[in-house]
């Protein structure tokens, strides 16, 4: 019965952290074509981004930090049901999700991790065991593309979360107060809630800085190597490139349709990644975190093209997942704590993510026009292909991809000089 209740929780973890990113780009085709549609995406997205910072007073009790995550859910799965009669409740809903879909599953990621360390289970349960949560996604995401119904989508997270805290182990624990608030963190909070509704970037440049340096100076990683710090900030550099720039490249530029199967794509990179990567690895004489990044960057080229963007989404996710996990195991290697450990990941790969964004957007507005924006989101809301602004977002593309690629270089050369020391000890 627990292990049911662990695979439920499990399951729904899933759904909240991936769903989202089907939900709210459909909300933009059920809109008027302004460049405000965006609105709720960018509401959801960036209070996703910014949950561990703004809820970092938690981060000792996990078991906290998921249940304010599935109460975030709750309250805005539910106002998104009413954002036909008012589309200020897409806007709001897009606060609540955006937090549920970082902090329960964090929260997940973590126990799991605790888990697995108490239980000393050395080998993974196989990822074809996980084949009905797949079946479960597709599902889902095949009733909310042929309904195309808001209501029915949010409804569909609503759900999701209701069973969510059926099954979390921890619902009976209760909400604990931390030691200690820093009220900078919820002033920061409301900085961006008002940059995102009055649609003022530099207020939410202001944000945007001063919680990455909030980040880099959080003291949780002050003692770590600077190895670790590369590899956390790598994931969110890298890792989340599909959802950061998939979006506009496939969702606004070809069609919603497309976009869809980067989100499989990322989909099956997290259920059956590690068991690609521990094949791939057997197939190469070099050390694992070299393999990785050459396959990283090797996915990252694949993105130029059309026909295998979705492939090169699955390798740049799995392989970056894979350097995650290794940084997780570095950080409770030389810190013996274990309650942590993926949280303070989270939040460096956070500070990447927050960079890969500055690079992205910065170069979207500086190759186009916020009218010729706008109107790649209108013919992203009729249903037509945008290839009118197609050279200035390949341009994007460009430049955020070759960013890419130089970190993970950079990280190459300094892995291989390491391992070369260690030759010659």
């Amino acid at each position: 019965m627990k292990s049911k209740a662990h695979q439920l929780t499990g399951l729904c973890s899933l759904l909240i952290n991936v769903l989202p990113f089907v939900v709210y780009p459909l909300l933009i085709t059920q809109r008027d074509g302004q460049f405000i549609n965006f609105l709720p995406f960018a509401i959801y997205y960036a209070f996703r981004r910014s949950a561990p910072i703004l809820f970092r007073d938690w981060e000792h009790n996990y078991p906290s930090l998921g249940k304010i995550g599935l109460y975030s859910g709750l309250v805005g799965s539910f106002l998104g049901l009413f954002g036909t009669l008012n589309p200020a409740s897409w806007d709001l809903s897009g606060v609540g999700v955006g937090l549920a879909s970082a902090l329960f599953p964090t929260a997940i990621n973590q126990n799991k991790r605790l888990m697995k360390i108490h239980q000393n289970e050395k080998a993974k349960s196989s990822p074809w065991k996980l084949i009905d949560s797949l079946l479960i996604f597709l599902g889902m995401l095949a009733i909310i593309a042929i309904c195309r119904s808001s209501l029915v989508s949010f409804a569909s997270l609503f759900l999701i979360n209701v069973i969510a805290f059926y099954g979390y182990q921890y619902r009976h624990h209760r909400l604990t107060k931390p030691v200690h608030f820093h009220w900078s963190n919820y002033l920061l909070g409301t900085i961006l809630f008002l940059a995102m509704f009055s649609i003022r970037i530099a207020l939410l440049t202001v944000f945007l800085l001063v919680m990455t340096i909030l980040l880099i100076t959080n003291w949780q990683g002050r003692f770590i190597s600077p190895d670790f710090h590369r590899k956390s900030v790598f994931y969110g550099i890298c890792g989340q490139y599909w959802m950061v720039y998939s979006t506009i490249f496939i969702g606004i530029t070809y069609s919603i349709h497309l976009y869809y199967w980067t989100v499989v794509a990322y989909l099956l990179a997290m259920l059956f990644g590690p068991l690609f990567a521990k094949t791939i690895y057997h197939y190469f004489a070099i050390d694992q975190l070299s393999v990785y990044l050459i396959i990283t960057i090797l996915g990252i080229i694949m993105t130029f093209w059309l026909p295998t963007y979705c492939i090169g989404i699955f390798l740049i996710c799995t392989f970056t997942i894979q350097v995650r996990q290794m940084a997780i195991s570095e950080y409770e290697q030389q810190t013996n704590n274990y309650h942590l450990s993926y949280i303070v990941n989270n939040n460096y790969g956070t500070i990447g993510g927050m960079i890969s964004q500055f690079v992205m957007w910065g170069s979207l507005f500086l190759l186009l026009h916020k009218k010729e924006l706008s109107i790649s989101f209108i013919n992203f809301a009729q249903h037509r292909t945008s290839l009118n602004n197609i050279a200035a977002i390949n341009g994007a593309h460009l430049i955020l991809a070759t960013f890419m690629i130089l970190f993970s270089i950079w990280l190459l050369v300094d892995n291989i000089r390491l391992e070369h020391d260690k030759v010659d000890i």
